[in-house]
């Protein structure tokens, strides 16, 4: 970051797969490159020139750095105790990659043949008609007995057994951390930051992950919604927020996971350009099957498309968090109207959005993976507050649907209407202070819910 203060370099990229390979292969594209790998630092000797050329090693970067600037950003390096070393340099006649180790010329291709030499690969797509998502079924089995179920599902159940393994606090930057709540056990939505402590700015991280909803398209819709629901859940700005995507897929060669992969695309587009929220990084990894030798049966992955939300906060003193706050205050459920319209996800987003700017809000949670009520037991387990909800209000009790926040309300004087055709607000009930969950005529202490949702995965 000093060297990118100081101008120090016109370019940069790190080394991924690839290794050097890749990263000047890139950079040159333009210009051509000539590269000394005899020049390069090994991690241990004995390296073919091949072997140092592909090396995958880790945490390396490639600089194009000004004749005129070497010296600096050398010495740069050496105070901050940072290996660099000049292996090359970038442009050349007739726009070549040269490879030269211990005095001879060990690799010469040309740019143009490099990166446009090989025809690329036409596939073929079959896209299937669109998928009925699939209803949640728990024939015979009771409402008290319904949601502790599914708070010790591995899929909801708390994962604290793994997130307690990492630091959360380093640098000191941590403003909202993983788990949140009195006794620090309730599942955040979102992570906040802030970058630089003489600043009260502030970023947002969260993802989204829907593959148990089998439609390709909506899939795709589904994750981007809840990485972006888990950003505003804290405080972020609809209009700061950027997505990176990480597809694993099945092996593509089959025409019709082709077909579910460009469905899945497709959304990603349309969410895209209808949010206002660009993707700006990504990866993929689309061979993820197996073959039984004996057998031939293939296994494959699920469609799956992890998102990932980045979004900025201008004050992290008016970041929200999921546990609920105060007694006696109330509860909604606002939701978009219709949650396969990205018009209403959109207006939907951008009302809770308001609300939380307005100061209304103290406390917001996403409704995900175990539906309503699971969300609002986590609620209530992460505030040793107890909540009392009207049966009648709760008409999708354990269904996944994009495009709903529950919210605790603040005692503010009057609170924004929202753009009713594209949203709707349902008042669900109140908090209060008996440790106790009470749903129509169900009642959970939160000793049963904390003991279900903890026990699972409490390793």
């Amino acid at each position: 970051l000093q060297a990118r203060d100081r101008d120090l370099f016109t370019a940069i990229t790190d080394c991924g797969a690839g290794g050097l390979s890749s990263a000047i292969g890139e950079m040159g594209e333009k210009l051509g490159a000539v590269v000394e790998l005899d020049r390069v630092p090994l991690k241990y000797a004995g390296l073919r020139h091949d072997e140092i050329w592909i090396s995958e090693a880790q945490e390396r970067m490639v600089l194009s750095v000004p004749q005129d600037r070497v010296a600096e950003l050398l010495k740069l390096s050496a105070d901050e105790d940072v290996e660099s070393t000049v292996i090359g340099q970038f442009g050349t006649d007739g726009k070549q990659l040269i490879l030269h180790y211990r005095g001879e010329t060990v690799g010469r291709l040309s740019m143009a043949f490099l990166h446009d030499g090989v025809p690329m690969p036409t596939r073929r797509a079959i896209v299937v008609n669109e998928m009925e998502a699939a209803k949640p079924q728990t024939p015979g089995v009771g409402r008290r007995e319904r949601l502790l179920n599914v708070l010790a599902s591995p899929n909801v159940a708390s994962k604290h057994w793994i997130i307690r393994q990492y630091d959360h606090e380093v640098q000191g930057g941590s403003v909202i951390k993983p788990l949140v709540g009195q006794m620090q056990i309730g599942p955040s939505d979102a992570a906040v930051v802030r970058p630089k402590l003489s600043s009260m700015k502030g970023v947002a991280l969260g993802c989204g992950l829907t593959p148990q909803v089998e439609d390709p398209y909506r899939m795709a819709i589904a994750a981007i919604d809840e990485a972006i629901r888990n950003v505003v859940c804290v405080g972020a700005s609809l209009d700061r927020i950027a997505l990176l995507d990480n597809f694993c897929w099945p092996s593509v060669d089959d025409e019709r996971t082709m077909g579910t992969l460009v469905r899945a695309c497709e959304a990603c587009r349309d969410a895209a350009l209808a949010f206002g929220t660009p993707f700006i990084s990504g990866k993929d990894s689309l061979h993820n099957q197996f073959t039984d030798s004996e057998t031939d049966i293939v296994i494959r992955i699920p469609n799956t498309l992890l998102i990932s939300a980045i979004g900025v906060l201008d004050d992290v003193r008016r970041c929200v968090t999921m546990d609920f706050k105060n007694a006696d205050a109330s509860i909604l459920l606002i939701a978009a109207s219709d949650p396969n319209d990205l018009r209403s996800l959109l207006a939907t987003h951008r009302y809770v959005a308001a609300l939380i700017e307005q100061g209304a809000v103290a406390a917001c949670h996403d409704v995900s993976d175990g539906g309503l009520e699971a969300a609002i037991a986590e609620m209530c387990i992460a505030s040793g507050l107890g909540a009392t909800i009207t049966a009648s209000t709760v008409a999708h009790d354990f269904e996944e649907r994009p495009g709903q926040y529950i919210v605790e309300l603040r005692p503010v004087p009057e609170i924004r209407r929202p753009d009713e055709p594209l949203v709707g607000v349902t008042a669900l009930g109140h908090v209060h202070s008996k440790p106790q969950l009470t749903i129509g005529d169900a009642n959970w202490s939160l000793d049963e819910l904390t003991a279900a949702w903890r026990g699972t995965l409490d390793w």
